[in-house]
């Protein structure tokens, strides 16, 4: 399930993709996290990002290009699905080559169309948002505290978004679980 935030990450590092694909040099996961935690030092949702909602993040672009029949740009990115170097290198060829500007005017509507479509009109302000959170918390603690501390931001971005708050917990938990099952 794609979610609000899956779709503001997206918009967010498409750029970040394109200027790696006119680089013509690819990423690792590692590196790409790096260079966006660099970027946008100021934003939580990119210092909250880990491998596994990269994944998800890369899924909504990679959408986009098979559905606008583009080169898939997410190949600029070595994820650990990606065991064999040099399938990488041949997949990711065409992207390194091709001109990225109408294509990013299209995505810059998609994405605008994707969020439109995902925002609910219940979307909450951080204060209440953080305070809904801590509540949930506090009635569910047992399934949740290992991992509190490493999604609580990221809970709140969903709730804020207008996300339920046992589906906020439930995608971030499971998120979490296959990021720390990798490590």
């Amino acid at each position: 399930m794609t979610t609000l935030l899956d779709v503001q990450l997206a918009r967010l590092l498409y750029p970040l993709l394109v200027e790696i694909a006119a680089g013509k040099t690819p990423r690792s996961t590692q590196q790409f996290l790096h260079l966006a935690h660099t970027r946008f030092l100021s934003d939580r949702r990119v210092g909250q990002l880990i491998p596994a909602r990269l994944g998800r993040v890369l899924a909504v672009i990679r959408h986009f290009t098979e559905q606008h029949d583009l080169p898939d740009l997410t190949r600029t990115v070595n994820l650990p699905r990606d065991h064999e170097p040099a399938l990488l290198e041949h997949q990711s060829g065409d992207c390194f080559g091709y001109s990225w500007a109408k294509a990013t005017a299209d995505f810059n509507l998609y994405g605008a169309i994707a969020e439109r479509a995902l925002t609910s009109p219940h979307r909450l302000s951080r204060e209440t948002a953080t305070r809904v959170m801590s509540d949930y918390y506090f009635e569910h603690r047992e399934p949740y505290a290992q991992v509190m501390r490493h999604m609580r931001e990221v809970v709140i971005e969903n709730l804020i978004n207008g996300m339920g708050v046992a589906e906020a917990f439930e995608v971030e938990a499971r998120l979490l679980a296959a990021y720390q099952g990798r490590i």
